[in-house]
C-alpha cells in the first residue's frame, strides 16, 4: 500500500531497506549511492531527514553512523528491524492521500470545501491531490468522482477488499480507526465467525478477520450492500459445520435489531456469508489433516468443474517439477489450490494488483530473487491452456500463486547438486546453524549437507575460526563463510545469501538474470 507515499517517503524507506538488507546490516555511503542511483546532495539529505524521522518516532537514534578509513558507514542492528515497520505506518499515517482516501470511506464521501478547511489546503491542491490519487487507483478498479460533492466509486467486493488491505497493512494492531465501531462490539461480531474459517492461534489472521468485519459492516451502515451479481452460490456456507448455521443465525439477528442497519434479513445474510468468504479466502495455515469443505462440491462449483479444475493444476505442477507428491504433500497443495482459486472467484478485479494478506511482505522480498523468478517462468508457461477464460492480469496473479505454494517442495528441480558443508564451530552452534539452514523455509533455497573433515567433496566451509582449506586438504579455493560464536544469528541472513550464491554457481544458474 505504500504506493500512496510521495517519492521522497519511499525513497526514504528504500534506503532504510538497502541499510538493513546489506551484509551484516551495514552499508558505505559510496555503495549505497551506487545501489540507489543518486546524488551525494539528494543521499546525504535524504539519510539525514531518515535519522531524523526514526528519532521522531523511536525517540532514540538507531542507524549508527561512523567512518572507517576514509569511508561513512551506516548499520542498522538486527534487532531493529521492526523501525522499517513503524516507519511505513508513520509516513502512511501522515500522508495526505492516505487521509483522503480514508476520510472518503469512513465518511461516505465529503466535499472539495471541507476536505481544504481539514487539512489547511487550497481546493485546487486538494484537487491535484485526488488527481494523483485517481491515476494511482484506476489499476485497483477504484475512482473517485464528483467535482464540489467527492464519493468513491467501485464494486462493493473491490472497495472492500482494498480497504481491508490499506487499513489492515497501515495500522495492524497499533490503533484502531474506525471511530463509529467499537473494537469490543467487533470481537463480538468476530467471535460469530464459525472456527474452522481460520486459524486461532494466528493474531496477524485474526486481526485481518477484525478488519473484514469492521470494513463490512461500515459499508452495511452506509447503505452500501453487496451487488446483486455476486451470486448467493459463490458465498461460503458449510451446514456440516456444528456451529456454522447458528452462528449465522446470530449474526443476522444481531444486526437486524441494530438500528444503523436498515436492510432485509435476506441483504443481511448474504452480508453475514460474504464476510465468512472473504475470511475463508484469506486463511494461510494448512495441514495435511485439513478437509476441503463440502461447500466446494455443490452442484453449482461442480458444473463448473471447480475441484476438477483444481485436480488438473495439481497434478500438472506436480509434473512441471518431476516432483512425486506424497499422500500428505498432495492434501495441503490441494487445499492450497483450492483457497487460491477462490479467491479469484470472489475478487476477479482486484485481487491481481494486491494478493492476500499474508503475501504482500513475502512477495516483495521473493519476487527479486532469481529462484522465485525460475519457478515463476517455468509455470508461466505451462498452465495458460488450462486457463484460457482468463486475463493477463488474472494469470499473472495465478502464476505467483502457484509459484509460492510450490517454492519449498521443488528445490530438487532447479538445485540438482547437494552442497557439502563442512561446520567448523562448536556443537550447540552447529546444532542451531544447521536446523536454521536446513528449515522448511532454507529449502526453498538451499539443500545442503553436512559432512565430516576431510571429505574432498566438500563445497564450502562455514567457520567461526580463521582457518586455512589447504591444511584441511582442501583445494586453497574452497570458499569459506565465517560468523562470530554466540551471534550466528546475527550472521544467519549474510550464511544464507552467501550459500545461494555458492549453490547457484554449482548448478550452473550464477548467469542467469533476476
Amino acid at each position: 500500500m505504500l504506493f500512496l507515499l510521495d517519492n521522497d517517503k519511499k525513497r526514504k524507506l528504500d534506503i532504510l531497506n538497502a541499510i538493513y538488507t546489506a551484509s551484516y546490516h551495514r552499508i558505505s555511503f559510496h555503495t549505497l549511492q551506487q545501489n540507489m542511483k543518486l546524488s551525494t546532495v539528494t543521499l546525504t539529505t535524504a539519510l539525514s531527514q531518515l535519522i531524523d524521522d526514526i528519532e521522531e518516532i523511536s525517540t532514540e537514534s538507531i542507524i549508527l553512523e561512523y567512518r572507517q578509513g576514509n569511508q561513512k558507514w551506516y548499520e542498522l542492528p538486527e534487532k531493529q528491524h521492526f523501525i522499517q515497520t513503524q516507519l511505513s505506518q508513520y509516513y502512511m499515517q501522515n500522508s495526505i492521500k492516505f487521509h483522503l482516501i480514508t476520510d472518503l470511506f469512513l465518511n461516505d464521501g465529503g466535499t472539495l470545501i471541507d476536505f481544504s478547511q481539514t487539512y489547511f489546503l487550497s481546493p485546487s491542491k486538494i484537487t491535484r491531490e485526488i488527481k494523483e490519487l485517481n491515476s494511482m487507483l484506476v489499476k485497483h478498479h477504484l475512482q473517485i468522482e464528483g467535482f464540489k460533492q467527492l464519493t468513491l466509486k467501485g464494486t462493493e467486493s473491490s472497495i472492500r477488499y482494498f480497504f481491508v488491505h490499506l487499513f489492515f497493512h497501515t495500522y495492524q494492531g497499533l490503533d484502531w480507526p474506525f471511530t463509529n465501531m467499537n473494537p469490543f462490539l467487533v470481537k463480538y461480531y468476530h467471535d460469530l465467525l464459525p472456527k474452522k474459517l481460520y486459524r486461532l492461534l494466528d493474531v496477524k489472521g485474526n486481526l485481518f478477520a477484525s478488519y473484514i468485519v469492521a470494513i463490512s459492516l461500515t459499508r452495511c451502515a452506509q447503505a452500501h450492500y453487496l451487488e446483486s451479481s455476486m451470486s448467493l452460490d459463490w458465498l461460503y456456507e458449510d451446514a456440516s459445520l456444528p456451529d456454522f448455521e447458528e452462528k449465522t443465525e446470530r449474526f443476522v439477528l444481531y444486526l437486524l435489531k441494530d438500528p444503523q442497519y436498515s436492510a432485509t434479513r435476506d441483504v443481511l445474510t448474504k452480508e453475514v456469508r460474504f464476510i465468512y468468504s472473504f475470511v475463508f479466502s484469506q486463511q494461510t495455515f494448512i495441514d495435511e489433516n485439513t478437509d476441503i469443505p463440502s461447500f466446494f462440491f455443490n452442484a453449482t462449483l461442480e458444473s463448473h468443474q471447480y475441484m476438477n479444475t483444481v485436480d488438473v493444476i495439481l497434478e500438472r505442477l506436480a509434473f512441471l517439477f518431476e516432483h512425486e507428491l506424497d499422500d500428505r504433500t498432495r492434501r495441503i497443495w490441494r487445499y492450497h489450490l483450492t483457497v487460491i482459486h477462490y479467491r479469484l472467484l470472489l475478487f476477479p478485479e482486484i485481487l491481481v494488483t494486491l494478493p492476500a494478506y499474508w503475501t504482500v511482505d513475502f512477495l516483495t522480498i521473493i519476487e527479486k530473487d532469481l529462484y522465485y523468478q525460475l519457478t515463476y517462468d517455468r509455470i508461466h508457461g505451462n498452465i495458460a491452456i488450462y486457463h484460457e477464460a482468463l486475463n493477463d492480469q488474472q494469470l499473472d496473479y495465478l502464476t505467483r500463486a502457484y509459484s509460492v505454494l510450490t517454492m519449498p517442495y521443488v528445490s530438487s528441480y532447479f538445485m540438482k547438486h547437494t552442497m557439502k558443508v563442512l561446520f567448523l564451530t562448536n556443537n550447540t552452534d552447529f546444532h542451531f546453524l544447521h536446523k536454521a539452514l536446513t528449515s522448511e523455509f532454507a529449502r526453498v533455497y538451499l539443500r545442503i549437507e553436512a559432512v565430516e573433515m576431510g571429505n574432498p567433496d566438500t563445497d564450502v566451509i562455514i567457520s567461526d575460526t580463521l582457518v586455512n582449506p589447504t591444511l584441511l586438504e582442501l583445494p586453497a579455493e574452497t570458499p569459506v563463510i565465517y560468523y562470530e560464536t554466540n551471534a550466528y544469528f546475527d550472521y544467519l541472513n549474510h550464511i544464507q545469501t552467501q550459500l545461494s550464491q555458492i549453490q547457484l554457481r554449482k548448478n550452473g544458474l550464477e548467469n542467469r538474470k533476476k
